[in-house]
């Protein structure tokens, strides 16, 4: 039996559009998987993000803290040098009641 060309035209076809319907499938396949992968790595950008903003304002606090005993320390050098100045001079100054 003789297949007429009209009718090996129409399996042509009819076999380029199950290839083209396969490749669609495995096309969205992959978009779907690619999908997915950006929605996991957009969860991750977020959670690292959080995570940075905690960790800035931790060092600024830190920074902070820093600071504070900076200027208490300078505060108590401060005294402790008046201090012993004062006592030297007191000294001094028992010396020359003698």
């Amino acid at each position: 039996m003789q297949i007429s060309k009209l009718d090996a035209a129409k399996l042509s076809q009819e076999t380029t559009i199950k290839d083209l319907k396969a490749n669609i499938i495995s096309l969205q396949s992959k978009v779907n998987k690619l999908e997915s992968e950006h929605d996991e790595l957009g969860k991750k950008f977020s959670s690292h993000t959080v995570q940075a903003d905690s960790e800035i304002k931790q060092l600024q606090q830190v920074k902070k803290n820093n600071n504070r005993l900076f200027s208490a320390g300078k505060l108590i050098y401060s005294s402790t040098i008046s201090v012993i100045y004062m006592s030297t001079v007191a000294c001094k100054g028992q010396e020359l009641t003698k």
